[in-house]
């Protein structure tokens, strides 16, 4: 497990992230987190699932977080990695965000 930061690396904004199921990231939660990157000017939002292996799911997701009020070039968004580089995903998240 990473040890807790007070800011992102230099040189990158601050990142907010999850590792979740597509499914279970639903419009009510893509509006919520439009707020939060809406409140912190620069910050991104990464986005890493197993559903991200097809660029169609990924072209999908970004049309409805640009619905949802995101802008598309502050997504990172990843697909699929064995269970240990999945975890160690997490060093690149610095806050991170759950579904509602």
């Amino acid at each position: 497990m990473p040890e807790p930061r007070v800011a992102p690396p230099q040189g990158r904004p601050l990142r907010f992230g999850t590792l979740n199921a597509h499914a279970k990231i639903n419009d009510a939660t893509l509006a919520l987190w439009a707020g939060v990157l809406s409140a912190v000017p620069r910050s991104e939002l990464f986005v890493k699932c197993a559903e991200f292996a097809e660029i169609d799911t990924r072209e999908t997701f970004r049309r409805r977080a640009a619905a949802a009020g995101i802008d598309p070039a502050r997504l990172v968004l990843e697909g699929p990695s064995p269970f240990a580089e999945a975890m160690n995903a997490y060093e690149r998240i610095d806050i991170a965000l759950a579904g509602c």
